[in-house]
């Protein structure tokens, strides 16, 4: 097995939905990198059944000729479903934060962890909301001002209506 996949059994759905886009657009990190992943059991619970029902796939989708329509618009529809899930998450995490209801933690996870490496937008929402307390302070109040809590909340909205908008652009219907 590749080394650097071996280290990587903690894959979060979203890390699975990228594998398989690149899988589907012929555009792997590395020659093995979909091998790996089907072969490779996960330790997250929804990220391993998708990984086996990739591996159930794969025979129709990774091999020589014609690969499977039915098979690769499956794979599209995981993929889909990976990135509304992840962006929906996003979203209700902001919304959990803006209306005082997240987890103790929640917060400072989000912001401590660089979370999206495959994903330009979400790192750029990510990064905002690092930045708007020092961007619109809350004066000792939070953190940070009504303002910010407005730019949350376009976000929001924001990650929502992209998250809507994916599917149709992946070919499939929306989950």
């Amino acid at each position: 097995m590749f080394g650097l996949f071996s280290k990587r059994k903690n894959l979060t759905v979203h890390d699975v939905g990228h594998i398989i886009e690149r899988f589907l657009s012929n555009s792997p990190r590395y020659p093995q990198e979909w091998n790996d992943f089907v072969e490779s059991k996960q330790r997250i619970t929804e990220s391993e059944r998708v990984r086996l029902r990739c591996y159930q796939l794969d025979p129709f989708v990774n091999c020589p000729g014609e690969r499977d329509d039915a098979a690769l618009g499956e794979l599209r529809m995981m993929a889909a479903s990976a990135r509304v899930e992840t962006y929906t998450d996003v979203a209700k995490m902001l919304e959990n934060f803006v209306d005082g209801t997240g987890g103790q933690w929640d917060w400072d996870d989000y912001i401590s962890l660089l979370s999206y490496p495959d994903d330009p937008y979400l790192q750029a929402v990510q990064e905002r909301m690092i930045n708007l307390s020092s961007e619109f302070p809350s004066g000792g109040k939070g953190y940070c001002d009504e303002e910010g809590l407005e730019v949350m909340r376009d976000y929001i909205r924001d990650l929502r209506h992209r998250a809507a908008e994916y599917c149709p652009q992946m070919g499939v219907q929306a989950p």
